[in-house]
């Protein structure tokens, strides 16, 4: 057994019965441990094992990035470094994947042409292999691949070359999703990008989901403008996209700290028209329709309500906001919000939560029916024959700038509310607001599928798979 002083907490989470073991080495031929990281959470699960569990081989940790990796991959990669004691290798490219896409002509990746983890993370990962193999052509290398045990169907990077071979101690040693996360939560930390997103690697992908590019507009907003300049949009479209209508604060003076969101009345909030059952537009005495109205569209929003106490005295209430994603169908929303659920589960590590019964507690998720006033000409349909970061061909700015305004017109329905339950201060802001970007006509709580059945659910298991060699 290993003496490093993190081996028991590792153990704790390994059947006894189960054993990982490196391939004999041939007489007279050198062996090159290698264990390719990701920044995501299996493959900085491999790394600790190694370094905790087996300190005495000499692996080699080798990362290849796309040179837009989400923010904070570097700190994971500085974590094994620590721990482990050894360099880990960085094959970076030349140029970033942004770069590299403007060169060929704006081409970007998609689900049929996955060019960019082969391009990016595939090809300089052989390029190495086959550089130390030409530098050492008598060794046998062993790559250390990062699948789970309950990822039967998964496969790593296959090799044609007979003196490379791929292990899989996560499997061998039958470690699962919550073993995994906790053995890095424990020792490293789960990155915190996973908050925002279901995987580590590019902020921008062509398999993230519309609340991951919300969540990637708000975490790397230089970035994202970035990747949206590669899509291919018509100049005049993507100005009204760029046309951002005032914010709250600007509309009346009073800075979002002081502002929340609406609440569903089951969690704190004052009972409204909306609570409880589906309304019908009502447009306020400050705006009407005239003959250039392109007329209302309705959204499905959801919005994450984190509930609990703040102090050990005080009341439960909701004391964090976030918008997570909206649809134009409420079942639409409802399958995003299965995923989204799922991905809470699995990284609930990362809010120090241990149950499934814990995180419905303490995260509600509240859905809005929202009319957006003049919809089709403020937030327009993407043309036709455009090419766009997202599968549906969605703009990564038509996002950007419907969840900008759902968001405002839920602060301008919070405020309304706040103002109705008494609030001072809000009853004397909530007289400044001018011209309504929307009104919300029904909220009410999400209530989640048991974990169980999710992972069973059809939604969940026809999902797109995405690339094997892309991070976890």
């Amino acid at each position: 057994m290993s003496n490093h002083p993190l081996a028991k907490q590792v153990l704790r989470y390994i059947d006894s019965c189960r054993t990982f073991a490196l391939p004999s080495v041939t007489p007279g031929k050198k062996q090159f441990i290698l264990c390719p990281v990701s920044g995501g959470i299996d493959s900085t699960a491999v790394a600790i094992i190694m370094a905790v569990l087996y300190p005495q081989v000499p692996v080699t940790y080798v990362y290849t990035g796309t040179g837009i990796d989400a923010d904070g991959t570097d700190d994971v990669l500085s974590g094994i470094e620590r721990l482990s004691g050894r360099p880990v290798l960085r094959i970076k490219p030349g140029k970033d994947l942004l770069d590299i896409t403007i060169e060929q002509g704006n081409f970007l990746p998609s689900q049929r042409q996955r060019w960019c983890t082969q391009l990016t993370k595939i090809k300089p990962f052989k390029n190495f292999m086959a550089a130390l193999n030409q530098k050492h052509p008598d060794a046998e290398f062993v790559s250390l691949v990062g699948i789970r045990a309950d990822e039967p169907e998964r496969e790593g990077v296959s090799w044609s070359e007979t003196n490379i071979r791929s292990l899989f101690p996560l499997q061998e040693l039958g470690l699962v999703k919550a073993d995994v996360n906790r053995i890095v939560q424990e020792i490293l930390g789960i990155p915190t990008y996973y908050s925002q997103k279901s995987r580590s690697g590019c902020f921008v992908c062509i398999f993230h989901r519309r609340s991951e590019v919300i969540g990637a507009w708000r975490m790397e907003p230089d970035g994202m403008k970035r990747a949206s300049l590669t899509e291919c949009l018509p100049a005049e479209y993507e100005a009204v996209l760029d046309d951002l209508p005032p914010n709250m604060y600007q509309r009346t003076g009073l800075a979002e700290n002081w502002m929340r969101m609406a609440v569903p009345k089951e969690i704190g909030g004052v009972g409204m028209s909306w609570s409880g059952q589906r309304g019908v537009a009502r447009h306020g005495s400050n705006r009407q329709d005239d003959l250039f109205s392109h007329g209302n569209k309705t959204f499905f929003v959801a919005v994450e309500h984190h509930y609990g106490q703040v102090d050990i005295f005080g009341p439960e209430e909701v004391y964090f906001q976030r918008l997570v994603t909206y649809s134009t169908s409420l079942g639409g929303l409802k399958t995003s919000l299965k995923h989204h659920w799922i991905h809470k589960f699995n990284t609930k590590e990362l809010y120090g939560i241990e149950s499934e019964d814990e995180l419905a507690s303490g995260l509600k998720i509240g859905i809005y029916v929202i009319d957006l006033f003049d919809a089709y000409r403020v937030v327009p349909e993407a043309p036709e024959g455009i090419y766009t970061w997202q599968n549906d061909r969605t703009p990564l700015k038509l996002i950007k700038k419907t969840s900008y305004i759902l968001r405002q017109c839920l602060l301008e329905e919070g405020l309304i509310q706040d103002a109705k339950s008494g609030c001072s201060i809000a009853m004397k802001h909530v007289k400044r607001i001018k011209d309504r970007l929307g009104e919300v006509l029904h909220g009410s709580l999400y209530t989640p599928m048991q974990i169980a059945e999710l992972i069973t659910d059809m939604d969940i298991t026809d999902a797109p798979e995405m690339c094997n060699a892309c991070s976890r």
